[in-house]
């Protein structure tokens, strides 16, 4: 091997301290850097592990946090239009309970009086009062929401009736079968009184505006006799008005027995479905008392008579 000339030599020398050239006992640097990334790799690879560890936790969480989206958003849907008809419901409650209560007065003069019905004809005892006054009133706050619906269908309900029939339901279970016998008797003379009343009055009115014959009279009479309805029993209120409209008779009980120029004049005439409120009179404080199973009044209510007189006699006997 031929010897180096001494001026390569010299630039030889001068390249290893600036560090282009490595010194003998010096690796190369790709060398050197091979070993730390070889040994890295085992970390590498652990690094890598937990990620790869991770992305099915990860998609686990998020298939738990999707999956119930869809049944919660379809529950949602269906649970709006429930909730919305709730909430119309319970308005519609509440404005009906508000028209209710400002009617309920004037349904008490119809319960006072069916009350009074079951004094006088029953011989009620002293703890049978109270149940039988709560009923009336539970009864007439009833009647003022039949009332209320009533004027939204336009239907003429009879707020007496509508009564009676309410407090029916505690009187069988208050009373004793005598007394119960002797409310239902004294309840069919009532009613029968009440239909002829109702249909005699009603037919002397609508002669007054049709001149009717005597054989329309007695057809008119004989038809709404044999289809008498409940309901019919608010004609009565028809005179408050000054004889001027007539109840709403169907068609079909009258028209059939009346001639052309009384349609006529039957169709061109002014209807009414009568309501049923009244003041009525107040109650006295002995009468609230003998209501409430307190001491007998010491005077027998106005127009009282047969058994609800006896209990006053005999306190007026006892104490002359």
């Amino acid at each position: 091997m031929k010897p180096l000339p001494i001026r390569m030599i010299a630039i030889l020398f001068a390249l290893i301290p600036a560090g282009l050239l490595p010194a003998g006992d010096e690796k190369p640097p790709a060398a050197a850097e091979k070993a730390p990334a070889a040994e890295g790799k085992p970390q590498a690879a652990e690094e890598k592990r937990p990620a790869a560890e991770e992305k099915p936790r990860a998609a686990e969480e998020k298939a738990a946090v999707v999956r119930p989206a869809v049944p919660v958003q379809k529950a949602a849907g269906q649970a709006k239009l429930p909730a919305k008809e709730r909430a119309n419901a319970m308005a519609a409650a509440e404005q009906e309970e508000a028209m209710a209560q400002q009617y309920e007065r004037y349904m008490h003069p119809k319960m006072w009086q069916e009350l009074e019905f079951i004094r006088q004809n029953c011989n009620l005892t002293r703890e049978q009062r109270p149940l039988l006054k709560a009923a009336g009133m539970a009864s007439a706050k009833e009647a003022a929401k039949n009332f209320v619906r009533g004027q939204r269908q336009e239907s003429g309900t009879d707020q007496g009736s509508f009564i009676r029939k309410d407090l029916l339901k505690t009187l069988e279970k208050t009373l004793t079968p005598d007394q119960m016998t002797q409310y239902r008797q004294a309840a069919i003379r009532r009613a029968a009184n009440i239909k002829k009343v109702v249909i005699q009055s009603t037919v002397a009115r609508l002669d007054s505006l049709l001149y009717l014959s005597a054989e329309q009279r007695a057809q008119i009479t004989e038809s709404l006799m044999k289809n008498w309805d409940d309901a019919w029993e608010s004609w009565q209120g028809v005179s408050r008005y000054g004889g001027v409209y007539f109840p709403m008779i169907p068609n079909s009980r009258l028209v059939p027995h009346l001639n052309e120029q009384q349609i006529a004049v039957w169709d061109r005439s002014r209807k009414i479905n009568p309501n049923s409120l009244s003041s009525g009179r107040e109650r006295t404080p002995a009468e609230e008392d003998w209501w409430d199973g307190k001491e007998e009044p010491a005077e027998t209510p106005a127009g009282a008579t047969g058994a609800a007189a006896e209990p006053a006699k005999e306190d007026a006997n006892a104490n002359p």
